[in-house]
């Protein structure tokens, strides 16, 4: 999947994506199918940045709707179905229960509204419409739930996915369709002829009329480096959330306290990711374990559910007042072409921000064949039984033959995680996996953050290197995966000393 920088010295592209985040692996994934020619880069690995810890509900566009932006709920909603058919292996469905308390700033029945709205903007969809549940049958169905307060429910359906694993997906894709893709490559200078790029120990120049900068945090970097001059572009902002222990059933929730902001608790496998839409601060803000005090803020729709650990996310987006034609992008002139940087957007909408994106960049036709296209892994039959199938689609049955060839392959990779061993080889040999962190971070993905128990990262270590990985050292590989992890991750202690 992943090109050596060395073949492409010289080369001409129609199109260079720097930044392999979610927007920019769309991005090139658009283009390429529609026969462009693109080369999608980054300075690290897929996903690395905010798309690694973004938030994983593709929600059912109530935001929207509560301020007004019917045309934009009404393109997530849709996007959200095709979503689910293109990659029924990476987009769940997600029951969701709304409570209503006493003290919300959002009146019931506008919320009722919105959801009634939003169902009938949604078209024909696959996931079941609203329905209202009183405040019994709302403490039965999420029990925790604060009962002070509580006036009545309302079960809707949003769909939860992971974005690290959707940006690979996307990246996959569009180098099946022609596109050229090269990790560890920055961009570190321009002239009239091309763009320098540096891999490890290696350079090499290309050339290519347009550019698109989708390099998340580092965009006005980018800029700077293209010569382009001009104020900041992009703000870059930390969300808090928390994870908490597992719960039984698959019922999310999503209240709306006080001061109108969104809480969620949502479910997964090994644990329960509790959060805040809309709750950021500066990137300026030192990373670390969250206060007491935001713990209890995140957890007041619920219970006192346990232990917590801190998930400290970063997303970036661009002022509203340089949005090109309803597209979070602006266009500048570049040393070395046309420069579109592109920032924030709504991952509900991600394949059609994509397709606008490319139709005005390169003067193409709006309709894009990706609005039929499935994602690798989303095509053949739905083996909803077999947990590798959730993780790989229609690929697992190549796993499956990978450990029929290696039987050491088919054990569990360490009994704290879902994961087989076969997971590791096939991410080294078929997903664009460079370091040992590449692997154990962004193609593992768990809620719960890589395994980092010595013995369970020394075996997942082996299997990397049996498969093909290299490393320099061992020890210091096993610590770059432990320090990774730990930034975007810190003990909280035990959520129990929090009154909720």
């Amino acid at each position: 999947m992943r090109t050596d920088l060395k073949q492409l010295h010289g080369r001409t592209f129609d199109l260079v994506v720097v930044g392999a985040g979610v927007h920019g692996a769309a991005i090139a994934r658009d283009a390429a199918v529609r026969g462009v020619q693109v080369l999608l880069v980054d300075a690290g690995d897929l996903a690395a940045d905010a798309s690694a810890a973004a938030a994983p509900v593709v929600d059912g566009a109530l935001a929207d709707l509560r301020r007004g932006r019917v045309g934009a709920a009404r393109d997530e909603l849709r996007e959200r179905e095709r979503l689910l058919r293109a990659a029924p292996h990476l987009v769940r469905p997600l029951p969701t229960l709304v409570p209503f308390f006493g003290d919300s700033a959002r009146a019931p029945w506008a919320l009722r509204l919105g959801a009634w709205l939003g169902a009938r903007l949604g078209g024909r969809s696959t996931l079941p419409r609203p329905r209202a549940r009183t405040k019994e049958e709302s403490l039965a169905a999420f029990p925790g739930l604060r009962s002070s307060g509580l006036r009545a429910g309302l079960e809707v359906f949003d769909v939860r996915t992971d974005e690290a694993r959707l940006t690979l997906a996307n990246v996959q894709d569009a180098v099946a369709a022609g596109a050229v893709f090269c990790s560890y490559t920055a961009v570190v200078g321009c002239d009239d002829q091309g763009v320098t790029l540096r891999g490890e120990q290696v350079e090499a120049s290309v050339r290519c009329p347009v550019f698109v900068n989708a390099a998340g945090s580092a965009a006005d970097d980018v800029r700077r480096v293209l010569g382009v001059e001009g104020r900041a572009l992009v703000r870059v902002c930390h969300g808090r959330r928390a994870v908490l222990p597992p719960r039984a059933g698959e019922l999310a929730l999503c209240a709306f306290l006080p001061d109108g902001r969104a809480h969620y608790l949502i479910p997964f496998e090994g644990g329960t990711l509790c959060g805040a839409a809309d709750v950021g601060e500066r990137a300026g803000r030192a990373a670390g374990p969250l206060p007491g005090a935001d713990l209890a803020y995140l957890l007041e729709p619920g219970a006192d559910l346990g232990a917590a650990r801190a998930v400290r996310s970063r997303w970036c987006a661009l002022p509203d007042d340089v949005a090109l034609r309803g597209v979070p992008m602006v266009a500048e002139r570049a040393r070395c072409g046309q420069l579109y940087t592109v920032a924030g957007g709504s991952p509900r909408a991600l394949r059609s921000l994509a397709e606008r994106a490319v139709a005005q960049i390169l003067g193409l036709a709006l309709r894009s064949p990706t609005r039929s296209r499935p994602l690798p892994g989303g095509a053949g039959p739905r083996e909803v039984d077999d947990p590798l199938w959730w993780r790989h689609g229609s690929a697992a049955s190549q796993l499956r033959e990978m450990a029929g060839r290696d039987p050491g392959l088919a054990a569990p990779l360490c009994p704290h995680r879902p994961f087989l061993a076969v997971e590791v080889a096939h991410a080294v040999r078929h997903q664009g996996a460079v370091t040992f962190a590449d692997v154990m971070l962004r193609r593992l993905v768990d809620v719960r953050g890589p395994c980092l128990e010595p013995e369970c990262l020394a075996r997942a270590l082996e299997v990397f290197l049996q498969a093909g990985g290299q490393v320099d050292d061992r020890d210091l590989a096993i610590r770059e995966v432990e320090q990774q992890a730990r930034e975007v991750r810190g003990d909280l202690g035990a959520a129990s000393e929090v009154s909720i």
